[in-house]
Formats: C-alpha cells, sequence, structure tokens
C-alpha cells in the first residue's frame, strides 16, 4: 500500500501490537518501516476496545480515505472502525470467504451505508493471485447505524 499511494502523496497508518520478538512477521515490518518514509507505525491493541488514534484518523485524516482491515479478528475490526468511516471514502477486509463471513460482513456494511465497490474484480483477482484469501471493498455512500 505504501509504495501504491506515495506516487500522490498518501500515507499509511498501520496499528499492531508492540513489537518486542523476532518473528519474521516482525522482522518484515520493521523494512517496511525503514523502505517507506510514507509509512507511521502504532504500537497498539486495536481489537479490545475502539482505539483513539484510529478513531482520529478516520475523523480527521485525508479525504477520500480508505480502512483496510487485515488483523487478527476482521469481523471485530469492521464492527468497531466501520461506523467511523465518513461517506466517500472505502473500507476494505481481506480473507474474505475465509476469516470472514461474506454474509455478515455484506449486512454490516450495508447497515452503515456502504456499497460494494469493484466485488466482481477482487473476485476475478482472487482466482489468479489469492485463491484462499479474497479482499472485498465498499464504499461508504450515506452515513447511518
Amino acid at each position: 500500500f505504501a509504495s501504491l499511494v506515495d506516487a500522490w502523496g498518501g500515507q499509511v497508518a498501520t496499528f499492531d501490537r508492540v513489537l518486542g520478538g523476532h518473528d519474521a512477521q516482525e522482522v518484515q515490518c520493521l523494512g517496511m518501516l525503514q523502505a517507506h518514509a510514507n509509512v507511521t507505525f502504532y504500537p497498539a491493541d486495536i481489537l479490545a476496545e475502539p482505539h483513539p488514534d484510529v478513531l482520529g484518523l478516520l475523523r480527521d485524516g485525508p479525504r477520500p480515505l480508505w480502512l483496510y482491515c487485515d488483523n487478527g479478528n476482521k469481523p471485530r475490526e469492521l464492527a468497531l472502525y466501520a461506523p467511523a468511516v465518513p461517506v466517500g471514502s472505502f473500507c476494505g477486509v481481506h480473507d474474505y470467504g475465509t476469516e470472514v463471513v461474506p454474509a455478515e460482513a455484506e449486512a454490516l456494511m450495508a447497515h452503515l451505508g456502504f456499497a460494494p465497490w469493484r466485488h466482481d474484480a477482487f473476485a476475478a483477482l482472487a482466482n489468479v493471485w489469492y485463491p484462499h484469501s479474497l479482499t472485498r471493498l465498499w464504499r461508504r455512500e450515506e452515513a447511518r447505524a
């Protein structure tokens, strides 16, 4: 994401538990932070309750904005933060169909005023590149709860 949005001055904020070990994922994350000046890392557990830094970025960040849920509990992440995504911005989730129940995600997003965005295109890509990990995006059309 950092490489893609850097061309137009985009910023990436990533939230994860405090780095402390030396597993492969943490080493990869540290390398990403060193390679991309447009990435800000927030050491935080965002799944216990709505985190004020995430909510602040959703409220005050640049527009349009893209919230991408790829944490350990994506349904919880969607429930906590999708309601705060501003109109005209996007919300996405990884592992749709494996870690996220499609019917539940679609119902939540429709209830919040989101419309599917390019679901067919992402489904086609999944057959080629990600046969077991699907991405889905929604665009917030109206604010409602």
